[in-house]
């Protein structure tokens, strides 16, 4: 993959080539990294915990 150019400083975007694809004609899928999940009572401590800025990957709160 190649980086794309864009205005924004802070964003990263991921360009797929037609060339990228696997082999057999599928795309790729792309999966979240998931960081923690938080239960729908504990919505507060998942707020909490987006805001401090220490999570590595997606906040999950199941409802």
């Amino acid at each position: 993959m190649r980086p794309c150019r864009s205005s924004c400083r802070h964003c990263f975007r991921i360009c797929i080539r037609s060339n990228d694809a696997r082999p057999g004609g599928r795309p790729r899928k792309l999966k979240p990294l998931i960081d923690r999940t938080f239960a729908f009572d504990d919505i507060v401590h998942a707020h909490r915990y987006g805001e401090a800025g220490v999570q590595a990957g997606k906040i999950v709160v199941a409802v």
